[in-house]
């Protein structure tokens, strides 16, 4: 009986019909040749699990005279994760024009966000978040649909 592999193709075009996220999604079953047991299949090898990871944006509006008190805030917190360096955590933070900050982490969905919420820089970020915010924080689930050279894909 011959291998098979499971590919998943997503697609925007907007000729063919959507799933509920609005993507065209795809499963192609590819076959592959059968081997005799025992020899090595060589595709096995070069195919690393990849990690399963959780995403979330969060946003808030701050009040005016706020942020840059919380722009600080979230700068002390990328100085705290140049130096501890915490393996399966990537995050991503934006100030918009009108005072709305916008994160995006994504962490190893075994580890979460634990990696992020122990550093000490963002327990005082998170320490009066509310006061400082006009609208409060949102946070949602997220996923990724692509991505040029603005998250590490490594």
């Amino acid at each position: 009986m011959a291998e098979r592999a499971t590919l998943l193709w997503i697609s925007n075009d907007p000729l063919l019909p959507k799933n509920k996220a609005g993507c065209l999604r795809h499963k192609i079953i590819v076959s592959r040749p059968h081997l005799p047991e025992g020899l090595e299949r060589p595709w096995r090898s070069r195919i690393e699990p990849r990690e399963t990871m959780m995403t979330r944006l969060i946003s808030y509006r701050t009040k005016p005279e706020a942020a840059a008190g919380n722009a600080e805030l979230v700068t002390a917190v990328f100085a705290e994760l140049k130096d501890v360096k915490p393996a399966g955590l990537r995050y991503l933070t934006l100030r918009l024009d009108d005072d709305t900050f916008v994160h995006l982490v994504a962490a190893d969905a075994a580890e979460g966000t634990s990696a992020l919420t122990q550093l000490a820089a963002f327990q005082t970020f998170q320490h009066g978040v509310r006061e400082r915010c006009a609208e409060p924080p949102l946070v949602r689930e997220a996923t990724i649909v692509g991505n040029y050279r603005m998250l590490d894909e490594g």
